[in-house]
């Protein structure tokens, strides 16, 4: 199986999990469990973005600042709370916007925020 690129993982993050907050607990066995209201999308999307930065693929400065910026936020402000609001999941979507108009500057319709 061929390996990922940074910005073909990150669209799937982005464009293939589902933004709305369900009434109930999705947990990672549910048969539909494609939420960007886990808890375990937003780790995924952590790890995926350090290890860009390990790698080398994330060199805009601004941009790695921003990336920083969110790493320490899941880390930390999002890892205490107990429930996933709206706005983090836009803060999220809005990163990965960030990071891939970074990959393609000529990309258009890639909001920034």
């Amino acid at each position: 199986m061929a390996e990922q690129t940074l910005s073909s993982r990150l669209v799937e993050l982005r464009d293939n999990y589902r933004e709305e907050i369900p009434d109930r607990i999705i947990h990672s066995d549910a048969p539909d469990n494609l939420f960007k209201v886990r808890r375990g999308w937003f780790t995924s999307l952590r790890i995926i973005l350090e290890e860009s930065i390990w790698r080398g693929e994330i060199n805009d400065p601004e941009v790695r600042k921003q990336v920083e910026k969110f790493i320490e936020f899941v880390s930390d402000d999002y890892g205490r709370r107990m429930k996933t609001t709206p706005e983090d999941i836009a803060y999220a979507d809005a990163v990965i916007d960030l990071v891939l108009k970074g990959q393609h500057p000529d990309t258009e319709g890639v909001s920034g925020g």
